[in-house]
């Protein structure tokens, strides 16, 4: 199970907001984990600006994945969730 993740536009157009998230059952040793109310700013270095097209790359991406959360440092790789 790699996880599944349900992402939210948000009122500032800035980033996108985790709205649920699922933990993958057994995650590589040393990846981040998202946690519902992270805001992601950018994912491998793509800026964030909607949900749609943020979760459409998700799905399509190669593992592993890096993200850029505002307010902490989760910018660890991480596999890729499920759409």
């Amino acid at each position: 199970n790699n996880g599944e993740l349900t992402l939210s536009d948000t009122a500032c157009g800035v980033g996108v907001y985790v709205s649920s998230v699922t933990h993958a059952t057994d995650p590589p040793a040393g990846c981040g984990r998202l946690e519902v109310g992270d805001t992601i700013l950018s994912v491998d270095g793509a800026v964030t600006e909607s949900a749609r097209e943020t979760m459409k790359y998700i799905a399509r991406a190669p593992d592993p994945l890096t993200f850029v959360v505002a307010g902490r440092d989760l910018s660890a790789a991480m596999p890729a969730m499920g759409a």
